[in-house]
């Protein structure tokens, strides 16, 4: 799926350092959805997932259908908020229904508005949030309190991740989230300080900056064909050193049996039927090659497709924790520059899809984290120091797959193509830093082609 070299990459969020500030925050009506631009620091927002079992799922259902009922007679004793796509507080499920019903459209419990309850966290005798709050998330005991109705057993790799949040200064606000279906989430909004220098104000969405050294530089190639490439360096006035490079691909989605499915859900015939069990892996294969019917056919196609969602949400969300890592590192101070200038809007591919939805997810990341990000377009055939048009070399690599790498004659540098455009929109976004980049670049030519063995003819 990756490869990589430097630093390792933590699977689960790392334990918040000893001795946190505790803040009591107020409570806020609503939470923004249009955030400022990055370059004016904005609001980020986070979202943590909380597992419960079927039977509290259940319970938490029917507690959703009693607030909504409570909050629209105006009893409710505990404090609730419906505000989200509706334009009524205590109407907000009925307002979702009635409109859905005009327009002809069942409701689902996926239409309905989530409910919103203040929070507040108990953590090493010290209260955090809200002090009023009815919800209560004990860290010490790993227990989240929804007023006296019910008590719900937190797993305690969320529990270090949100003693992490706690202690991250200005700290994050909490609020709960209760959904239709029995889904328990915390949703957290953060506005740190941008750090960066405003040095002249061109238009609206955009603003010559000031980018003070020491700083980290991070910067993410976009390829929907090849994936996403991350380059990561310390800068400080001695020089530049690296600390990160991978590259990410995405989870290939199996589309040729996906509709090889459908195709015989539809019309089965004995052709189809063949094309499906070549498809299938060998451990189906032998399962359903005398009981594949039209029924089984579509289910495991829509089972199929799910499965990749999940794969590839689960992808997503890696890759923004690995850097949200790298920034928090050094406490939000780090730039990060995005280059999506390898996207083909003509060709649809399996890794396009997943791929766009990152630039997105890092966004939201930076502008939660207080880093600075700016996207731009580098052309990763260009030499990342003269900026001539570099040489190709294609190399057959493992499993059979081209990859292209190009070399410049004049500075005798090797580079990848995505690595290269990674390196040149860092180079582009933080000008302050490039003298001590292309330094690096020179004493180490072959950083950004791993695994190429140079001809001959280009030593």
């Amino acid at each position: 799926m990756r490869e990589r070299i430097g630093v390792p990459m933590a699977s689960r969020p790392r334990a918040a350092p000893t001795g946190g500030r505790g803040t009591d925050v107020p409570a806020q009506e609503g939470f923004s959805q249009s955030p400022k631009s990055i370059q004016d620091g904005g609001e980020g927002s986070r979202m943590l997932q909380i597992e419960v079992n079927a039977e509290t799922r259940s319970k938490l259902s029917s507690l959703y259908t009693e607030l909504i009922r409570m909050a629209r007679s105006c009893d409710s004793k505990l404090r609730v908020e419906v505000s989200f796509r509706t334009t009524s507080t205590h109407n907000g499920g009925q307002d979702v229904a009635g409109s859905r019903k005009r327009m002809g459209r069942s409701t689902s419990s996926k239409d309905l508005p989530p409910i919103q309850m203040p929070v507040k966290f108990k953590y090493g005798g010290r209260v955090y949030g809200d002090v009023d709050a009815d919800c209560i998330v004990d860290l010490d005991s790993c227990l989240l309190k929804i007023g006296s109705v019910m008590t719900i057993p937190l797993r305690k790799g969320l529990c270090e991740a949100l003693k992490e949040e706690l202690s991250l200064s200005p700290p994050p606000l909490f609020k709960l989230l209760i959904t239709a279906d029995g889904e328990l989430k915390l949703f957290a909004r953060r506005s740190p300080p941008p750090w960066w220098v405003v040095v002249r104000e061109e238009c609206d969405d955009f603003k010559d900056v000031h980018l003070p050294i020491p700083i980290r530089v991070v910067g993410v190639s976009m390829n929907n064909r090849t994936g996403v490439a991350v380059v990561a360096f310390d800068v400080s006035d001695e020089g530049a050193k690296m600390i990160y490079l991978a590259r990410w691909r995405p989870p290939g989605k199996p589309q040729a049996l996906i509709e090889a499915l459908r195709s015989y859900a539809e019309k089965p015939d004995s052709e189809k039927r063949e094309r499906v069990l070549r498809l299938l892996p060998e451990r189906l294969r032998e399962r359903l090659r005398l009981g594949l019917t039209t029924v089984r056919a579509r289910s495991l196609a829509r089972k199929i497709e799910r499965g990749y969602e999940r794969k590839v949400v689960y992808w997503e969300r890696r890759l923004v924790h690995q850097l949200r890592v790298m920034v928090r590192e050094v406490k939000g101070r780090a730039v990060i520059a995005v280059d999506a200038s390898g996207f083909e809007p003509s060709g649809e591919t399996n890794s396009q899809g997943a791929t766009l939805r990152i630039v997105r997810r890092i966004e939201v990341m930076a502008k939660y984290e207080g880093a600075y990000l700016r996207k731009t377009r580098v052309e990763g055939e260009r030499c990342p120091l003269c900026g001539g048009l570099g040489v190709r070399y294609p190399q057959r690599g493992k499993g059979g797959r081209i990859r292209v790498y190009y070399g410049c004659g004049e500075c005798y540098v090797y580079w990848d193509r995505d690595y290269g455009a990674s390196f040149g929109a860092v180079l582009a976004v933080v000008p302050e830093a490039a003298s001590q980049l292309r330094t690096w670049l020179r004493g180490h030519p072959l950083a950004l082609a791993r695994n190429l063995e140079i001809p001959s003819a280009a030593r």
